[in-house]
């Protein structure tokens, strides 16, 4: 797990759990993949969007608490659509 880069689509409330639950688990890489731009909804379901972000990309406006989770992971964001990505893309990751 620990040498493990994972992908995570979509980051609603139920990705930032899971993506919260990976970083601490201390995965060696994440990469935040959502293209959506944060909705009123997104701040009060989604706890690592800060307020103030309506509008942003959820990836990117996500990216600062994500990482301050667990310094020891390497978070990225990624703002594109996951239909966008080339299949060499994905060869990256672990899971």
């Amino acid at each position: 797990l620990r040498a493990s880069r994972v992908l995570l689509v979509g980051l609603r409330g139920l990705g930032a759990e899971v993506a919260k639950n990976l970083i601490l688990a201390g995965v060696r890489g994440l990469t935040l993949l959502d293209h959506q731009q944060v909705s009123p909804e997104d701040s009060r379901a989604q706890f690592l969007i800060p307020v103030g972000s309506l509008g942003r990309n959820r990836a990117e406006a996500s990216l600062e608490r994500a990482q301050s989770l667990n310094p020891m992971v390497d978070v990225k964001a990624d703002p594109e659509s996951v239909e966008s990505k080339p299949h060499e893309f994905f060869t990256q990751f672990d899971a």
